[in-house]
Protein backbone atom coordinates (compact mmCIF):
# COMPACT_ATOMS: atom_id res chain seq x y z
CA UNK A 1 0.00 0.00 0.00
CA UNK A 2 0.96 3.66 -0.63
CA UNK A 3 1.20 5.89 2.18
CA UNK A 4 0.07 9.59 2.39
CA UNK A 5 3.34 11.19 2.69
CA UNK A 6 4.82 9.46 -0.59
CA UNK A 7 1.02 10.66 -2.03
CA UNK A 8 2.19 14.33 -1.01
CA UNK A 9 5.48 14.24 -1.93
CA UNK A 10 4.95 12.77 -5.17
CA UNK A 11 3.04 16.08 -6.23
CA UNK A 12 5.60 18.59 -8.28
CA UNK A 13 6.93 20.84 -6.22
CA UNK A 14 5.27 24.73 -5.64
CA UNK A 15 7.68 27.16 -7.21
CA UNK A 16 6.68 31.02 -6.41
CA UNK A 17 8.69 33.78 -8.34
CA UNK A 18 8.96 37.45 -7.52
CA UNK A 19 9.85 39.09 -10.61
CA UNK A 20 12.21 41.99 -10.68
CA UNK A 21 8.62 44.19 -10.77
CA UNK A 22 7.59 42.74 -7.90
CA UNK A 23 4.98 41.25 -9.32
CA UNK A 24 4.17 37.59 -7.74
CA UNK A 25 3.53 34.21 -9.47
CA UNK A 26 3.09 30.64 -8.77
CA UNK A 27 4.08 28.28 -10.81
CA UNK A 28 2.34 29.80 -14.25
CA UNK A 29 -0.71 31.95 -12.18
CA UNK A 30 0.01 35.64 -11.35
CA UNK A 31 -1.17 36.52 -8.45
CA UNK A 32 -2.86 39.57 -7.34
CA UNK A 33 -1.64 42.34 -4.94
CA UNK A 34 0.78 40.14 -3.43
CA UNK A 35 -1.37 38.00 -1.20
CA UNK A 36 -1.41 34.60 -1.75
CA UNK A 37 -5.10 32.81 -1.36
CA UNK A 38 -5.42 31.56 2.09
CA UNK A 39 -7.77 28.58 0.35
CA UNK A 40 -4.45 28.00 -1.95
CA UNK A 41 -2.03 28.09 0.72
CA UNK A 42 -4.52 25.06 2.95
CA UNK A 43 -4.94 23.18 -0.22
CA UNK A 44 -1.60 22.96 -0.80
CA UNK A 45 -0.02 22.78 2.29
CA UNK A 46 1.29 19.75 2.59
CA UNK A 47 3.41 20.06 -0.99
CA UNK A 48 6.97 21.36 -1.18
CA UNK A 49 7.11 25.19 -1.86
CA UNK A 50 10.45 26.78 -2.75
CA UNK A 51 10.34 30.80 -3.46
CA UNK A 52 12.55 32.37 -6.19
CA UNK A 53 13.15 35.98 -6.29
CA UNK A 54 14.84 37.79 -8.80
CA UNK A 55 18.07 39.94 -7.58
CA UNK A 56 16.46 43.45 -7.91
CA UNK A 57 13.50 42.26 -5.46
CA UNK A 58 13.12 44.44 -2.43
CA UNK A 59 14.23 42.27 0.87
CA UNK A 60 10.67 43.80 2.72
CA UNK A 61 8.98 42.00 -0.57
CA UNK A 62 10.85 38.26 -0.23
CA UNK A 63 9.95 38.57 3.60
CA UNK A 64 6.46 39.44 2.83
CA UNK A 65 6.12 35.87 0.86
CA UNK A 66 7.91 34.27 3.78
CA UNK A 67 5.39 35.31 6.30
CA UNK A 68 2.36 34.40 4.61
CA UNK A 69 3.76 30.70 4.31
CA UNK A 70 4.90 30.44 7.77
CA UNK A 71 1.94 31.67 9.17
CA UNK A 72 -0.14 29.12 7.76
CA UNK A 73 2.63 26.74 8.90
CA UNK A 74 4.09 25.86 5.41
CA UNK A 75 8.17 25.46 5.05
CA UNK A 76 9.38 27.43 2.28
CA UNK A 77 12.70 26.77 0.61
CA UNK A 78 14.79 29.33 -1.03
CA UNK A 79 16.13 29.06 -4.38
CA UNK A 80 19.15 31.07 -4.59
CA UNK A 81 20.51 30.44 -7.90
CA UNK A 82 19.92 29.17 -11.48
CA UNK A 83 22.89 28.42 -13.05
CA UNK A 84 23.51 25.74 -15.89
CA UNK A 85 19.67 24.65 -14.91
CA UNK A 86 21.64 23.65 -11.76
CA UNK A 87 19.07 24.70 -8.82
CA UNK A 88 21.12 25.82 -5.32
CA UNK A 89 18.25 25.43 -2.31
CA UNK A 90 18.81 26.65 1.02
CA UNK A 91 17.65 25.22 4.14
CA UNK A 92 13.54 24.88 4.71
CA UNK A 93 12.44 28.20 6.61
CA UNK A 94 11.07 27.33 9.86
CA UNK A 95 7.34 27.40 10.24
CA UNK A 96 5.21 29.65 12.68
CA UNK A 97 4.79 26.79 15.24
Amino acid sequence: SVETSELLHSDPPIVISISKNGSLSIDTMDLEKDIIPKKLLIELQNREWYLRADEKVEYGKVINVIQQLTKENIEIKLITSIADEKIIVLPPWPTAQ
